[in-house]
């Protein structure tokens, strides 16, 4: 993939060939350099394990299965593998990544870290390249963490969905909001399916990338709250525009896929 860590501290190279592809075409904004060593070292820093298929079937009942289809980490010891990336890794290169955040704080602290107090690990694939990463609290669904934010991502621009790969060569197309909203399909049979970590990150761009990939049908499945109920709508108006049918999922209220298909089962 164009990517390669030549040394124990992590010397890096530019990303790969499919994101660069996409980046002339107009579609994406261009990695930064060395991300796709960095966010490589960070998965095999965070494999999947019994944790965190205790986490899939206990707390939101998906089985460990979807791990299978859907990349997915788990963070042990956030601390030491922060750690690790700062060893192997200049300041400088993990803040171009988004992997380290500046400080917001004024006069500046030392930079933020995207993994701080999170569990799970979200890697968003485009062919053989991890291009971004969301991360999680290891609380369930409506549960909040003792201290931190449930959610955070590496500071730089979202460039594909989640599970971009499976955009390719189908014709009808899944679009959930949220990875594990995406797991309950997988775990029901679907294969075809792409996921955004929110409705304010399906980007405009996606929808030329979504006709380049073939895609002639998406089946909008979001949360059934007034964002997810709005962000519908939007994204059918500028769909149905691009000449890309849709069809929208209607939950119960307050309902995602993943609730609503566990609650009932």
């Amino acid at each position: 993939d164009g990517t390669t860590r030549e040394d124990q501290r992590g010397q890096v190279t530019p990303a790969g060939t499919g994101h660069q592809e996409d980046h002339r075409k107009g579609h994406v904004q261009p990695l930064p350099q060395g991300a796709g060593t960095i966010y490589r070292r960070v998965m095999e820093l965070c494999p999947a394990g019994p944790a965190l298929f205790e986490y899939l079937e206990k707390k939101r009942g998906l089985p460990r299965s979807i791990t299978k289809v859907l990349p997915i980490g788990w963070i042990r010891d956030d601390r030491q593998v922060i750690e690790t990336l700062r060893r192997e890794f200049s300041e400088q290169e993990l803040l171009a990544c988004g992997v380290l955040t500046p400080s917001k704080k004024n006069p500046p602290g030392p930079p933020n870290c995207s993994l701080w107090n999170m569990k799970l690990v979200y890697p968003f694939y485009w062919r053989d390249e991890i291009t971004w990463f969301q991360f999680r609290s290891g609380v369930g669904r409506d549960e909040k963490p003792p201290r931190g934010a449930k959610f955070l991502n590496v500071g730089v621009p979202l460039p594909y969905p989640y599970n971009a790969n499976a955009a390719v060569h189908s014709e009808e197309l899944y679009l959930t909001e949220g990875i594990l909203d995406l797991g309950q399909l997988v775990a029901l049979g679907v294969r075809n399916g792409i996921a955004v970590p929110g409705i304010e990150m399906f980007k405009d761009r996606f929808i030329p990338w979504l006709k380049e990939c073939g895609v002639k049908r998406l089946h909008v499945c979001f949360d059934s709250d007034n964002p997810g109920t709005t962000g519908t709508l939007d994204i059918a108006h500028k769909l149905l525009k691009a000449g890309i049918l849709i069809t929208a999922a209607i939950l119960p209220k307050d309902e995602d896929l993943n609730s609503f298909w566990w609650n009932r089962t």
